[in-house]
C-alpha cells in the first residue's frame, strides 16, 4: 500500500470524442433520473453514492429497500422511473444485493 497518491486520473468529456466517431447520436434525458455519476473511488460520484441513488429511485417508485441492500438498474430493464415502476410491484422488498435485469 502507497504512503501516499500514487495515480492520475485522465477524463475524457463526450465532446472530446465526438470528432473520433463515424456517426454519433445524441440523446437528451433528465440527468437526476436517468443518470448516475461514477468517477471517484470514495465520497460523491463514487460506487457507494451511485447504489445510493438506485436505491432511491426504487423507493421514489414505492419499493422499499433495506439498508445496505445495494441494487444495480440495467438500462435494458427500464430507462425512467416510470419504466422501473411497470417491472416491480408497488410495496415490493428489497432486502439483499439485487440486479434488475
Amino acid at each position: 500500500m502507497p504512503d501516499q497518491e500514487n495515480a492520475i486520473k485522465f477524463e475524457r468529456f463526450i465532446f472530446d470524442l465526438l470528432p473520433l466517431a463515424k456517426n454519433a447520436v445524441v440523446v437528451e434525458v433528465d440527468a437526476f433520473n436517468h443518470h448516475a455519476v461514477l468517477k471517484n473511488a470514495t465520497g460523491s460520484n463514487s460506487p457507494e453514492s451511485v447504489k445510493q441513488d438506485m436505491s432511491a429511485l426504487l423507493r421514489q417508485v414505492g419499493a422499499v429497500v433495506l439498508e445496505g441492500s445495494p441494487i444495480e438498474i440495467s438500462p435494458l430493464v427500464a430507462d425512467s422511473p416510470e419504466e422501473v415502476a411497470e417491472k416491480i410491484e408497488k410495496g415490493q422488498v428489497f432486502e439483499q444485493t439485487t440486479y434488475l435485469r
